[in-house]
């Protein structure tokens, strides 16, 4: 049972980091539209 628990934390660990990351990439990319459209918007 507890290799069962220590492979859940790691998936859990795992898949929170791939999550934080999308999110970055995602306010990322959000702002480089806003800059792009700042820049055309002139």
């Amino acid at each position: 049972m507890r290799v069962l628990f220590v492979c859940a934390v790691v998936m859990a660990v795992f898949f929170g980091y791939m999550y934080a990351t999308l999110l970055d990439s995602v306010a990322q990319s959000r702002d480089f539209a806003d800059h792009i459209a700042m820049r055309y918007a002139r």
